[in-house]
C-alpha cells in the first residue's frame, strides 16, 4: 500500500465537518472505496450522511447499524451510494454479505467500521481511508488518506 495523498483536519462544529465533506466529495469520482474508521460516537455515520448529501442523495440518509447496506441514488455519472456498517458483525459473517460487489461496483461505497474487514480484498484498488477521532470539547480530528 503507497500513500497517494493525505490531509487533516480540526473541526468543531457540524457546520466544519458540513465543509469536510463538501470539500472530500468533490474529490471522488466513481467507483470509489471509503473506509471509515473511528469509536463510537466518533462521527462516522453524520460525515457519511453529509458525504451522501453532497453527492445527491435525495432521500433521508439513515445509518445502516441495523439493515447492515443502505444505497441511494447520487448525481454523480447515475451511480449510487452504498452506506455499509460492520458494527454489528463478527469477522466471519463478514464474507456472507457479498460486499465485493458494492466494494467492486459502480459506485460509491462507504463503509463504517473498515477496521473489521480483510483488506486484502481490495489490496490491488485505489481506495480512501477516513479516521475520525472525538477529541476534547467534542472537537474531532479528521484524517483522509488516499492509498493505491
Amino acid at each position: 500500500m503507497a500513500i497517494i495523498k493525505k490531509i487533516t483536519y480540526l473541526v468543531k462544529t457540524l457546520e466544519d465537518t458540513a465543509m469536510v465533506a463538501s470539500k472530500f466529495a468533490k474529490e471522488l469520482s466513481v467507483p470509489a472505496l471509503l473506509l471509515f474508521y473511528g469509536n463510537l460516537g466518533s462521527g462516522k455515520t453524520a460525515f457519511i450522511k453529509l458525504l451522501a448529501s453532497e453527492l445527491g442523495a435525495k432521500a433521508v440518509v439513515r445509518s445502516p447499524s441495523f439493515t447492515l447496506i443502505n444505497e441511494y441514488k447520487i448525481c454523480l455519472k447515475n451511480a449510487k451510494f452504498f452506506h455499509i456498517d460492520l458494527y454489528r458483525l463478527k469477522a466471519g459473517e463478514i464474507g456472507a454479505l457479498g460486499l465485493e460487489e458494492y466494494i467492486f461496483g459502480n459506485g460509491i461505497c462507504a463503509i463504517e467500521w473498515a477496521d473489521k474487514l480483510n483488506k486484502n480484498i481490495f489490496a490491488n484498488s485505489t481506495y480512501c481511508e477516513v479516521s475520525i477521532t472525538l477529541l476534547e470539547n467534542l472537537e474531532r480530528e479528521i484524517k483522509i488518506t488516499w492509498n493505491k
